[in-house]
């Protein structure tokens, strides 16, 4: 089935740069936008990742991203810790705090969260 629809000129105008730049005619830039959120009902809400911030979260967890399934797996494997058979959830101020400090040393977040858990080990552990 052909669809004709009415694009306002401000909004043509972003599609056809954002074309220009790739290459491709305005057409088909509209046409694979619409094809990535397909799978998107009208009603969620979308949370655009665009591509600083995710070769940042990717830098952050230490991987390269699939989708959206995947970094919500790999967000709640950093949000909590399991010491044995207990559960320590961080908070997202404890979560940030912790970023910081990985940024600030020069750190992944995974090798910041480890020397955290070494530190509280010696503190427990000290005199063992």
């Amino acid at each position: 089935m052909k669809l004709e629809i009415q694009i306002p000129d401000e909004l043509y105008a972003r599609y056809e740069l954002q074309a220009r730049a790739r290459s491709i005619s305005v057409k088909r830039e509209i046409q694979e936008r619409l094809d990535h959120f397909i799978d998107a009902p009208a009603t969620d809400r979308v949370i655009l990742v665009r591509t600083t911030a995710r070769q940042q979260l990717e830098k952050i967890l230490n991987c390269s991203l699939l989708d959206d399934t995947d970094l919500a797996s790999r967000v709640d494997r950093l949000a909590h810790l399991e010491i044995g058979e207990v559960h320590v959830d961080f908070t997202p101020g404890q979560l940030q705090e912790m970023a910081v400090r990985a940024r600030k040393n020069a750190r992944s977040f995974k090798e910041e969260l480890a020397m955290s858990v070494r530190s509280v080990q010696s503190l427990v552990f000290d005199r063992v």
